[in-house]
């Protein structure tokens, strides 16, 4: 099934929490708590980061059989709505990248877009697989992963895989990732390796728990 063929719900699934989970969510201006339970990461940024997505360069998906074969990018789009001297921001929209495919949430609306660009984020709400509340539908992948939306609440849009639940409304997200996953993702939302300690470190090994929010 591709992005032009949406259909409903062909059967019905459950996230596999054989595992167990992890929690991260992002609310109000916007208060970060990662999936290692680190609160909380403060900061009103205007761009688009990286929440959270799969980092196990070092993994060999051959030999590794907790290595997860999907890969994925879950940014949040960040909204500047205070003043230089007060500076506030919410979650203004989520885009998922997942094996091909851009799926942007904002409010009760949604896009599916097909595309091979990494950084590549369309118009949301202009392409050909669009709607308002027009849900559920789900969508398949080549590697035979598959990912639905559905409604959530009055103006609210879910992510969903077996894998992985994102729950996006106004001003708030929140993502519930499986434990299988455990030290092999990185982002705002940490490397769920258990340790709250190491949250604030990045990609170079620099740890910036003592820095500033901002």
């Amino acid at each position: 099934m591709t992005a032009n063929q949406v259909g409903k719900f062909p059967y019905p699934w459950t996230f596999d929490n054989t595992y167990g989970h992890g929690i991260c969510q992002g609310s109000g201006d916007v208060h970060y708590v990662t999936y290692d339970n680190w609160r909380s990461i403060d900061f009103q940024g205007p761009c688009l980061y990286t929440l959270t997505r799969l980092c196990c360069g070092s993994c060999n998906r051959r030999e590794d059989r907790f290595c997860p074969r999907t890969d994925f990018h879950v940014k949040v789009k960040q909204r500047p709505v205070g003043t230089p001297a007060y500076p506030l921001a919410y979650v203004d929209y989520i885009v998922v990248e997942i094996c091909g495919y851009s799926v942007i949430l904002d409010e009760g609306k949604w896009a599916v877009v097909e595309t091979t660009h990494a950084n590549y984020v369309p118009n949301p709400f202009t392409t050909y697989s669009s709607g308002v509340l027009s849900l559920p539908r789900v969508w398949g992948c080549e590697n035979g992963t598959e990912f639905r939306l559905s409604n959530w609440g009055t103006n609210g849009i879910q992510f969903e895989t077996k894998f992985m639940i994102i729950y996006n409304s106004p001003t708030y997200v929140r993502v519930k990732l499986s434990k299988k996953y455990k030290s092999k993702v990185c982002g705002i939302c940490g490397n769920f390796n258990g340790n709250p300690e190491d949250d604030l470190v990045t990609r170079d090994g620099i740890d910036v728990s003592g820095y500033p929010d901002g």
